[in-house]
């Protein structure tokens, strides 16, 4: 699932810091990694939020941030995030390559949490393995779409969803969509997907 999202005042405190840890020469390739990724985000909520000449640099940053994480860790997770904003800073070729790599992690990632879901009893473990194979499907969506494979993202974005309704997730489905939302516009075969969602988490394409 996704890292606590940070705005506002509070992001400029998140961003102050991640600069901060990131001066410390004590911190693990993990620990620097989750901070630089808590700098990614604060940069792209940034960009959002404020928008105007700074957008495209912020961004840009924003995406640096993600690489370097990802190059740290491996992990999926800034890595669809590094893919997301090289497509928005209009380097669509990296953003393919990238979510290419993202795919094969990502399908690793969904086999082992279904394989644990059903050797899980239900409980709260459970009820977090269901929480988190929604995230990974919805992520898996985007990579796949990202790498221009349309008819497979809609197929895990369905997934997605399917998952979270029939779980009764808490929270709203609109979260798994945010990222589709950034994206979408950029791919024409991707129309359908939106309409997969509940109808109040429907949103105009930037």
């Amino acid at each position: 699932s996704a890292p606590p999202r940070l705005n506002g005042t509070n992001a400029g405190r998140g961003g102050e810091f991640g600069r901060q840890m990131l001066e410390r020469a004590d911190l693990s390739p993990a620990r620097r990694a989750e901070v630089v990724s808590l700098a990614g985000g604060v940069e792209k909520d940034r960009a959002a939020r404020f928008g105007g000449p700074g957008r495209l640099r912020r961004l840009r940053l924003a995406r640096d941030h993600y690489l370097d994480a990802y190059r740290l860790t491996g992990q999926y997770f800034p890595a669809i995030n590094a893919a997301t904003l090289s497509l928005l800073t209009g380097e669509t070729s990296a953003s393919r390559d990238l979510a290419a790599e993202v795919v094969p992690m990502v399908t690793g990632e969904i086999e082992s949490l279904e394989r644990g879901l059903s050797e899980a009893a239900d409980g709260e473990k459970a009820a977090k393995t269901r929480e988190n194979l929604v995230w990974a499907y919805a992520t898996l969506g985007e990579a796949h779409l990202l790498a221009g494979n349309a008819h497979d993202a809609r197929h895990r974005y369905g997934r997605a969803v399917a998952l979270a309704q029939a779980n009764r997730l808490p929270g709203p489905t609109a979260p798994l969509r945010r990222p589709l939302d950034l994206i979408r516009h950029a791919f024409p075969a991707a129309e359908a997907i939106p309409r997969m969602f509940p109808a109040s988490t429907l949103v105009a394409a930037p």
